[in-house]
């Protein structure tokens, strides 16, 4: 679990240190800039495209992994929202309070 932690703390850190510059460059209001994208049809778009379904399924797993409670659809909405920020976050937490893989992946009893 230890080279887990490490690989999501440095995605965190990572992902921060990125957003933090590109956010005082570019301001926050990216939906319109992320549907321009998507909208274009051309290799930006298609990755805008992917990444957004990546982000769909993690939102998925994590509102199913909480039983699409409240909680759970909050924790979905952050994840869409935050990216990779929040789902590298959201994993090292988890792997403090599981104590196998399997257990961080299948949902919380």
């Amino acid at each position: 679990m230890t080279v887990l932690r490490v690989v999501l703390a440095s995605m965190f850190v990572f992902m921060a240190a990125y957003t933090i510059p590109v956010v005082l460059n570019e301001g926050i209001n990216l939906l319109p800039i992320f549907f321009a994208d998507a909208l274009g049809f051309d290799w930006t778009g298609q990755f805008v495209v992917d990444f957004a379904m990546f982000l769909g399924l993690a939102a998925l797993w994590i509102a199913w992994r909480h039983g699409f409670s409240g909680s759970a659809i909050l924790l979905a909405l952050a994840t869409i929202f935050g990216g990779m920020t929040f789902l590298a976050a959201y994993l090292f937490v988890q792997t403090y309070r599981a104590s196998t893989v399997q257990e961080i992946i299948l949902p919380v009893r």
